[in-house]
């Protein structure tokens, strides 16, 4: 998925295979940058790639949910800039039947 700086608000959604019976407690979120400039630059903050000072965020779910292995979890990540602080989101995430709400700041 692309964001254009211009365009902090977006929606993604995603589908998640559960790799083993347990009880989901969060949900991770990273993300990859790629400058297309005469010098190529990338960076990622995913847990496989090498630290950055940007870190992963972690969305906790209120109560913990039980999953089956092989279950696929269907959800939407829908981000908003905050108008009143250019440096805010506001985080919702639908997934298992719920609306979870966070704010990053």
């Amino acid at each position: 998925m692309e964001v254009d700086v211009d365009c902090p608000n977006f929606s993604y959604a995603f589908d998640l295979k559960v790799k083993k019976d347990t009880q989901l407690t969060a949900l991770i979120g990273y993300f990859d940058t790629f400058f297309e400039l005469p010098e190529h630059i990338e960076f990622s903050t995913s847990p496989y790639s090498r630290p950055t000072h940007w870190k992963q965020t972690i969305f906790y779910l209120e109560e913990p949910v039980p999953v089956k292995e092989g279950q696929t979890i269907a959800g939407k990540f829908v981000c908003r800039r905050d108008p009143k602080d250019v440096r805010s989101l506001f985080i919702n995430i639908e997934v298992l039947n719920m609306v979870l709400k966070y704010t990053l700041n």
